[in-house]
């Protein structure tokens, strides 16, 4: 099922190359077989280990999503990057607000809170309601 329209976020937006008009699984009239063309959209996150595991090396790992790709799903990939055999199930998506603090209120040293998504909500819909402001996905350890 689509997910419903949200957020954006920091990531890169480019069109698959299975569906290019180049595409040997391209018909001559750009379609397969007098097939529709649909497009994929897809986006590049970067998730980052965050407390959830050491990460040795390495910040973040870049991972491509669809529309359809959910929260869950972007958590076995990425654990899948890192190498990680942490049970998958411990863990949660988040996304982190990491726009600058305003001198005043960094005198209290406040951390934004992050957003914890559900495992069946679409991170490319918070990457479209977040399109211009500074956050980073996360992984992180489900509360007891």
């Amino acid at each position: 099922r689509p997910c419903p329209a949200r957020p954006r976020m920091e990531v890169a937006v480019r069109q698959s190359p299975a569906l290019s008009p180049t595409s040997p699984l391209m018909g001559s009239d750009g379609g397969e077989a007098g097939s529709p063309v649909t497009r994929v959209k897809e986006y590049t996150l970067r998730v980052w280990a965050g407390k959830a595991f050491a990460a040795p090396g390495t910040q973040y790992k870049s991972v491509v999503i669809s529309e359809s790709t959910t929260a869950s799903q972007v958590i076995d990939m990425a654990l899948n990057k890192f190498g990680e055999a942490t049970d998958s199930s411990l863990l949660q998506l988040a996304y982190v607000d990491d726009s600058p603090k305003k001198p005043a209120l960094s005198l209290f040293k406040t951390r934004a809170v992050p957003h914890i998504l559900a495992p069946d909500e679409c991170p490319s819909s918070v990457v479209e309601w977040f399109n211009d402001v500074p956050r980073r996905f996360e992984l992180v350890r489900r509360k007891k």
